[in-house]
């Protein structure tokens, strides 16, 4: 078998099993730290207006809280799964 053919199945392997490789890794961050994140609130309406409001209502708190304008959620299968705010912190 040449070096080409072994460099070729060795690649084939690794992709076959990349996948799989967040599985073995560490713990995520939060979960190391003990601290719980807070639960992501879901819209009583599973539609574009709602997500969206949802998204407006963390733009809103940012700017409420001195940060810059901007919220997000991410929605996968009609639930949001993962959300965010703009956190601006400033040092001087």
């Amino acid at each position: 078998m040449t070096q080409h053919d072994r460099n070729r199945r060795l690649l084939l392997s690794v992709l076959t099993f990349a996948p799989f490789a967040g599985m073995l890794g560490p713990a995520p961050a939060a979960a190391q730290s003990g601290t719980a994140l807070p639960p992501i609130v879901q819209p009583a309406e599973k539609t574009k207006t709602a997500f969206l409001a949802r998204a407006r209502a963390l733009r809103d708190q940012a700017v409420k809280e001195g940060d810059q304008a901007y919220g997000a959620v991410v929605v996968r299968n009609g639930i949001i799964v993962g959300e965010g705010r703009n956190h601006v912190v400033l040092q001087r």
